[in-house]
């Protein structure tokens, strides 16, 4: 089995394998996931927060090892209660803004740091799980 990581701000992630294709749900920043699936542009995942099924285009999809995904389940998450804050990626110094709810897995010492990730971040933070929300 494959798993994936959202290391971008938000995706949008639509119910059939189409960019015009009704939205389901989003990733946002450090959400993860298992892929159900693969297509030639399209992956199916399953997210770990709430076992939804939905569809990442390929561009989005980031790969992790399952030892990753298994420490992703069992962390204790930090979330970042910014309502836009920068993340740095060391390894292409490079920065983008993530959202307030952005998991930022792994944080130790204003790092982020997992497979061949390393992240920069020394914004508001708080522990905690975020919950789906009903309607």
């Amino acid at each position: 089995m494959q798993y994936g990581i959202c290391l971008f701000k938000r995706g949008s992630l639509p119910k059939r394998t189409s960019s015009t294709s009704e939205m389901v749900t989003q990733l946002l920043f450090g959400d993860h996931y298992s892929v159900a699936e693969i297509t030639e542009s399209w992956t199916k995942i399953i997210t770990a927060l709430d076992n939804y099924e939905c569809w990442i285009n390929n561009k989005q999809h980031t790969k992790i090892t399952e030892a990753t995904f298994t420490k992703l389940q069992k962390e204790a998450p930090f979330y970042s209660s910014e309502l836009f804050h920068s993340v740095s990626n060391k390894l292409t110094q490079t920065e983008f803004p993530i959202t307030i709810g952005g998991r930022l897995p792994f944080l130790n010492d204003k790092k982020i740091s997992f497979d061949n990730f390393v992240f920069g971040f020394d914004g508001q933070n708080r522990s905690g799980f975020r919950k789906k929300i009903s309607s």
